[in-house]
């Protein structure tokens, strides 16, 4: 999957959201914020980690946090997390780790969402490829995947 997949859910979800594509790959929080304008907070991570029955979890952050594993193992009821391989995330979403989005995989996704992410009116998260980012407000982001919200960031 890709850019155009994803512009394809967007455009069927009728939401109010943008894919922006840059002319370099972004491949960090820090890059994308600069190329932005704006700060880390701003920015999104959207990761995924393999829980304790091998079932696939997003978790959801600022870009100025990092995910906790044991508050995100507490929040979905299992014994541990796992950072998911890079073939895993591609198998679970569709997509690569450089462009994972937050929404549109191809199969539904347990998803867990910082209640500090939810502070912002939007935020910028991968658009389906390294060169592409997705403006979307928080609210879209927990509407579509049905995500929990927790405190789940560092």
């Amino acid at each position: 999957m890709g850019v155009e997949e994803l512009k394809a859910y967007l455009t069927s979800s009728g939401i109010n959201a943008e894919i922006l594509e840059l002319k370099d790959e972004v491949k960090t929080v820090n890059q994308a914020a600069k190329v932005l304008g704006v700060s880390k907070e701003q920015i999104i991570k959207t990761i995924m980690f393999i829980d304790a029955l091998g079932e696939p979890v997003l978790a959801i952050v600022r870009g100025d946090q990092k995910v906790d594993n044991k508050k995100l193992a507490n929040v979905v009821g299992t014994i541990g997390v796992r950072m998911a391989s890079a073939k895993e995330v591609k198998k679970h979403s569709g997509y690569a780790i450089g462009g994972l989005p937050p929404i549109g995989h191809k199969q539904k996704i347990k998803t867990v969402i910082d209640e500090k992410v939810l502070e912002k009116e939007f935020v910028y998260g991968g658009g389906g490829t390294e060169k592409h980012l997705l403006k979307i407000s928080p609210k879209d982001i927990q509407k579509l995947t049905d995500a929990i919200v927790a405190n789940i960031g560092t």
